[in-house]
C-alpha cells in the first residue's frame, strides 16, 4: 500500500470518528467504506447522487445514526 493510500484511509478514519462520512466514490475511499453500510459515498461529478445522499442523511436522522455507529465500530476494529 502506498503512503498516500494510507494516508487517505487513516483521514476516513478519523472522520468516521467524529461524523457520518459522506464522500465520492473514489477508489481509495471504496476500500473502506460501503455505501448506506458504514458510511455514505456518492458517484463522483454527479450532482444529483450527491444530492440524494445529502437529503437521506438530513431527512432520516436515525439511519445517520446507525451509519455512524456502524463506521465507528468498523475503525476501532479495523485500525486499533
Amino acid at each position: 500500500m502506498n503512503s498516500n493510500l494510507e494516508n487517505n484511509q487513516i483521514i476516513v478514519a478519523v472522520l468516521f470518528l467524529i461524523v457520518t462520512a459522506l464522500v465520492s466514490d473514489l477508489p481509495p475511499l471504496k476500500e473502506i467504506i460501503s455505501d448506506y453500510e458504514n458510511s455514505f459515498l456518492f458517484k463522483t461529478e454527479n450532482v444529483s447522487d450527491l444530492t440524494n445522499k445529502l437529503n437521506s442523511i438530513l431527512t432520516d436522522k436515525g439511519l445517520m445514526e446507525q451509519i455512524r455507529t456502524k463506521g465507528t465500530e468498523l475503525i476501532s476494529t479495523k485500525y486499533d
